[in-house]
């Protein structure tokens, strides 16, 4: 599965290849703080990370860290597999 960008007028989504919600976390953070304030872009409501595999709780307890902590408006969808990509 190759790793895609999704973007909306107000949304960015990453889907990185993973085997664990950390994993997808860790590596679309950093693309999605990129997309979403690098100088020039335009800023995002929400940041999204999707991935395949589920939400477990220290994840969801990291992305609550984030949210608080530095107000980044981050979130994580679980998606089925992607037939095709």
């Amino acid at each position: 599965m190759g790793r895609k960008r999704y973007a909306t007028s107000d949304r960015l989504a990453r889907l990185p290849p993973a085997m664990s919600a950390r994993s997808c976390i860790r590596e679309a953070i950093s693309q999605l703080l990129e997309y979403a304030f690098w100088p020039g872009a335009q800023e995002a409501e929400k940041l999204i990370v999707v991935g395949e595999p589920s939400l477990d709780r220290d994840a969801e307890q990291y992305l609550a860290t984030l949210r608080a902590r530095f107000g980044l408006p981050l979130e994580y969808r679980q998606v089925g597999p992607l037939s095709g990509e």
